[in-house]
């Protein structure tokens, strides 16, 4: 039960929210970069087609595996073109590879919200659940495993275990 006699805290700004735009969001380990296929289908068809371990990666997912290059690329055309969701390819900074990508979805500006949504990526890499948690702004592995366990039901290892495809050059054990 509140306390009526506790203060509240300030006002939240009540105006309408800005729709997420199509920009680079450049991070310390990963930038965001608007969905491009002529620029990232390679990278991310190789990182999701061909062998059944890199595609379990579609599992939980509405398309996918793709039999072809054409098809995926066929495919990243329509999604970068769409207004929501908007997709963004994710950049492993170190290697510039697209290692995924990354959707914002479900706008609504009226009341400032939104969704974001996960292509893949957690499952692609070696590195430790540390080092994604900081790159996905999440400060610690403890914070990541509480975000999946809220989210997904899961921990992080379990999803990197069911979903775990061949590690990407580049990153650490």
């Amino acid at each position: 039960m509140t306390n009526p006699e506790e203060p509240l805290g300030p006002f939240v700004d009540a105006r309408p929210a800005h729709r997420p735009e199509r920009v680079t969001l450049a991070g310390r380990w990963v930038t965001l970069a608007p969905l491009d296929s002529a620029r990232h289908a390679v990278s991310l068809y190789d990182g999701s087609n061909g062998e059944p371990e890199r595609e379990r990666v579609w599992t939980y997912l509405f398309d996918g595996p793709y039999a072809n290059l054409h098809d995926f690329r066929a495919s990243l055309e329509t999604k970068a073109r769409s207004e929501d969701p908007l997709f963004f390819a994710v950049i492993d900074n170190a290697t510039g590879r697209a290692l995924g990508y990354q959707t914002l979805m479900r706008f609504d500006a009226a009341n400032p919200s939104g969704e974001d949504g996960v292509g893949w990526g957690l499952e692609t890499t070696a590195d430790t659940l540390d080092v994604v948690a900081a790159r996905c702004g999440l400060g610690s592995a403890e914070t990541l495993r509480r975000v999946f366990q809220r989210n997904l039901g899961v921990s992080p290892d379990a999803y990197r275990r069911r979903f775990r495809t061949a590690p990407l050059e580049g990153t650490s054990a």
